[in-house]
């Protein structure tokens, strides 16, 4: 797959095609359809290796009320790794490629569970809590980068739009990847072989994951967006950390899945989709 320049960008005239009422360049209609693609492929991992399924498979593996809440916890604790994520992109403006890498990291990890599931070997609770806490920790990384990196990438008169769109096609996937994961489990487990049905479910999350991450490396990198002037803007904008640190303090206690942003970044946390 050819990867998108800035230079494609700057040199596509907003004579291009569509994007629903708005005109877009054919380059960014392109990025935006793979960025929604990605999503959705994203998803598919995130379901099958949260919720309902990891909770099974480590009430399968025999964790105790502490290991399940550990699991539970690790998303709300890995999100400190964003000050790093933040520090690194600052100094080094590698917005799209700590994205992509830390992605990659987070995801992939889980292909260490397969065979774990399916052999006979000792510490498999240990390992899939280590597994958890490395995919959390390494996507909250990725997660400051894909945010500044696709809100510069899409037009801001589209945003909203756009965003909407790809929220759409991520519940779909959300819903099927449910319903077929469900479906396989209980599959395997009707013929004594639930270990199995897991591994199933999880290699084909990390499969799904690898083509997200391919897909991921193809939009541009996008200039950042210049600083807004001071004014409203910048008042609006000191309100945001206490408003965020507020609601998600209040989340492990409500809603895990609930999010103010009109967007859902890269995510592998086993609470959120």
């Amino acid at each position: 797959m050819r990867r998108m320049k800035d230079s494609d960008l700057a040199a596509s005239a907003p004579r291009g095609p569509r994007y629903g009422s708005a005109r877009v360049s054919a380059v960014t209609r392109a990025a935006l359809t793979l960025i929604s693609v990605e999503g959705a492929l994203a998803t598919v991992f995130t379901v099958l290796t949260g919720g309902a399924f990891l909770t099974g498979l480590a009430l399968l593996w025999g964790a105790n009320d502490f290991e399940i809440g550990l699991l539970t916890a690790a998303p709300f604790l890995a999100p400190i790794a964003q000050l790093a994520s933040a520090y690194l992109i600052d100094r080094t403006g590698a917005r799209k490629r700590i994205t992509v890498r830390y992605s990659v990291i987070a995801r992939q990890s889980w292909w260490l569970i397969v065979p774990v599931a399916l052999l006979p070997i000792g510490f498999k609770l240990e390992i899939l809590i280590a597994v958890v806490i490395v995919c959390a920790v390494a996507i909250n990384i990725a997660t400051v980068g894909w945010m500044s990196w696709v809100a510069d990438l899409v037009p801001e008169r589209i945003r909203g739009r756009f965003f909407g769109t790809r929220n759409v096609a991520i519940s779909l996937a959300t819903l099927l990847a449910t319903m077929i994961g469900g479906i396989i489990v209980d599959y395997f487990r009707h013929r004594g072989r639930e270990p199995v049905g897991f591994a199933v479910i999880i290699a084909a999350a990390a499969a799904f994951a690898a083509a997200a991450a391919v897909l991921l490396t193809a939009p541009p990198t996008a200039r950042r967006a210049a600083p807004a002037s001071a004014g409203t803007a910048s008042s609006n904008r000191s309100a945001i950390p206490p408003f965020g640190t507020s609601w998600s303090s209040s989340l492990p206690g409500t809603a895990p899945s609930a999010s103010p942003l009109p967007f859902s970044p890269p995510t592998c946390s086993p609470t959120s989709a």
